[in-house]
């Protein structure tokens, strides 16, 4: 997935749900489609636990732990479950998402 520096996912070893790499098979062509998230350990509150080294958060630059997940692609997400959200953090490699966090350092809503 994209985050706004324009990186594009790579595919995770990870097993945490938020970050974890699976394929899909596309019904029209019958192609193992990659999928992929962004880079993310969420703890169960939605907040950012851990930022994956060489992912596309990292790169980005501007996620830490402590950063609380608030909106994914225009959907508010606060108060849901990772369960509930994981689904929306992942696809296919070189697609992109936009983020909203509670940055836990300054305290400012913070679009990615």
């Amino acid at each position: 997935r994209t985050l706004i520096s324009r990186v594009h996912g790579r595919h995770s070893t990870h097993s945490d749900v938020t970050c974890h790499a699976f394929g899909m098979v596309d019904a029209t062509t019958s192609r193992h489609t990659p999928y992929v998230g962004i880079g993310l350990r969420l703890n169960s509150k939605l907040e950012v636990h851990a930022v994956i080294a060489g992912g596309p958060s990292a790169a980005c630059g501007l996620l830490e732990p402590g950063d609380l997940l608030l909106v994914i692609d225009g959907v508010n997400v606060e108060g849901k479950k990772p369960m509930e959200v994981s689904h929306m953090i992942v696809g296919p490699l070189g697609s992109s998402i936009e983020i909203t966090v509670l940055s836990k350092r300054t305290g400012i809503r913070l679009p990615i």
